[in-house]
């Protein structure tokens, strides 16, 4: 079936084809995000990281994705957040889906690129923090990475820690709350409860000339940096905030017609 698009949409071509089974609501639902400027923006996020990156189903880039979008909105609006996990072998690129992650997300670090001495600034000052290799940090990294992210999912969350001043120790009240990733061999070895904080994927080792391929423009990206789709992620989100507030966004979080709204796109889209 076909759908005219309307002469003012900047995304106008002259007729747009759906499959002939979809319901009028769900070819409806297609239509309005292509009329929304953020899920276009959503999908541009989407393809950019499929551009850098394999993964085993279109549902872990959208996964991975709403994870950058939710970097943005932790701090000013959201009540609380879920993190990220992905697993897997050896050389599968977990540390490279990082290293995307940090350059498209809010204020990114990895943790490899921070001594522990200095976590404990960084987390207070606000940080999508990235944790490679998280069932192999030493005890000092693990007591503290753990210990923070198994309750900063939640807005207020705190945590008192030991600051060398001089030559004495003093306790300081840190902010904790944020978004975190993490990327594992083996989630056995990770904290439970930590691990029923996040989403997590695997991802496995492939040998293929489209992975050569992958390798090559993340050598470039490297290189060059991200293209500008952060600077437009940055600038959307803020001016969609400036109505926003936290109480706002728990309200509208917990607001039963928008939750059936919710539901209902979802059912229609599958």
């Amino acid at each position: 079936c076909g759908r005219e698009a309307f002469p003012e949409d900047d995304l106008a071509e002259s007729t747009r084809f759906f499959q002939s089974d979809w319901s009028d609501v769900k070819v409806e639902l297609h239509v309005q995000a292509d009329l929304s400027a953020g899920n276009r923006l959503f999908r541009e996020v989407v393809k950019e990281m499929e551009r850098y990156f394999i993964f085993q189903g279109p549902v872990h880039s959208r996964l991975a994705t709403l994870f950058i979008f939710q970097t943005y909105l932790a701090h000013p609006i959201l009540p609380c957040v879920f993190y990220l996990g992905i697993g897997g072998p050896p050389s599968a690129g977990k540390t490279t889906m990082l290293e995307i992650l940090k350059d498209l997300s809010w204020n990114g670090v990895i943790s490899g690129d921070v001594k522990p001495a200095a976590l404990s600034r960084i987390s207070n000052a606000g940080c999508t923090f990235l944790v490679d290799e998280a069932d192999a940090m030493d005890d000092e990294q693990r007591d503290l990475i753990y210990g923070s992210a198994r309750r900063g999912y939640r807005r207020g969350s705190t945590r008192i820690v030991s600051v060398q001043t001089g030559k004495k120790w003093e306790p300081e009240v840190i902010n904790i709350y944020g978004c975190y990733g993490f990327s594992f061999y083996n989630d056995t070895d990770v904290d439970p409860a930590l691990l029923s904080r996040m989403v997590k994927f695997d991802v496995v080792r492939l040998k293929t000339d489209e992975v050569k391929g992958r390798v090559f423009l993340n050598m470039v990206r490297t290189i060059l940096g991200q293209t500008d789709i952060r600077g437009r992620i940055e600038t959307f989100v803020t001016e969609r905030l400036k109505n926003w507030t936290p109480k706002r966004a728990a309200e509208r979080l917990m607001d039963e017609e928008f939750q059936k709204k919710l539901l209902n796109k979802h059912s229609n889209v599958i």
